[in-house]
């Protein structure tokens, strides 16, 4: 596969285990990483995609998407760029809109022919129902090869053992150290990044009214009203999500949403009671 040849990659502190995998790597490859938070599996993804031409990229945190929005999952192949909102800044609760979402972008993007397809996963692995929901991606993304990223600082270890041990039946396994240049990030850090984001999506808006008329084209989930904040609610057009809109007033007649300039037309709506604070 052609690649650059770097050993530092544009800025990151490459793990010599990384070096030695991304050798092993030939045309045509899926990826999944798995590990736990901030282990390093966006920093190892962006190595790879630094190195590798034509790669394109899964990016399933919705807590911390490099991509889109948080409470978003995403794909990206050269030009082309595909978004859910599943309504949640976890994978857990949600996972139907995951698993969903996996499935229509994996279609897509091996249409498209990329050399190299890096599914990059959330940091949720620390319980049985995490362990279930990677075996899953598995079975729907199909990799070459599964990368759990090892780091010792993890309180999750028996679940990350787990994880290897049920999809090692099935896919072949690589496991590889974290950085030690990997930062943690805080919660309120995490926070005030997705304050920030939405802030910049919705710095030029166009107020929208949705008659309550046309509920049948509004899904409401409802995975966990909240009472602090405004309403984030996705809007979907050719099976995937196009843009996102915040609810500013609600009547028994009309809905009234902020969304970015130049988005109007939708085919559907997801509600799932998640607010934000912007």
């Amino acid at each position: 596969m052609e690649y650059e040849s770097i050993t530092k990659a544009r800025g990151i502190n490459i793990v010599p285990e990384w070096q030695k995998f991304s050798e092993k790597l030939t045309r045509n490859e899926r990826i999944i990483l798995i590990g736990d938070i901030d282990s390093g599996k966006t920093t190892f993804c962006n190595f790879l995609k630094n190195k590798f031409k034509n790669t394109a990229i899964f990016d399933f945190d919705p807590g911390q998407q490099n991509l889109f929005l948080p409470s978003t999952v995403s794909a990206k192949h050269k030009n082309k760029f595909m978004k859910f909102f599943i309504g949640r800044f976890s994978p857990r609760g949600a996972e139907n809109l995951i698993l969903l979402s996996l499935s229509i972008f994996t279609r897509e993007m091996v249409r498209r022919r990329p050399n190299l397809m890096i599914l990059d996963t959330s940091g949720y692995v620390g319980e049985d129902r995490a362990v279930f929901l990677k075996f899953a991606k598995c079975l729907i993304f199909n990799p070459t090869k599964v990368v759990i990223i090892r780091s010792e600082k993890s309180e999750n270890l028996i679940y990350i053992d787990k994880i290897k041990n049920v999809i090692s039946g099935y896919f072949q396994v690589f496991e590889i150290p974290s950085s030690q240049y990997t930062r943690s990030i805080t919660k309120e850090e995490r926070e005030e990044i997705r304050r920030k984001r939405f802030q910049m999506y919705f710095s030029e808006t166009d107020e929208i009214e949705i008659l309550k008329s046309e509920n049948t084209k509004i899904i409401n989930l409802d995975f966990y009203p909240q009472s602090e904040g405004t309403e984030l609610i996705g809007f979907f057009k050719n099976k995937q999500t196009d843009f996102l809109g915040l609810v500013v007033e609600e009547n028994e007649n009309i809905l009234k949403v902020k969304v970015p300039k130049h988005y109007k037309n939708w085919d559907f709506i997801i509600r799932s009671g998640l607010r934000v604070k912007i």
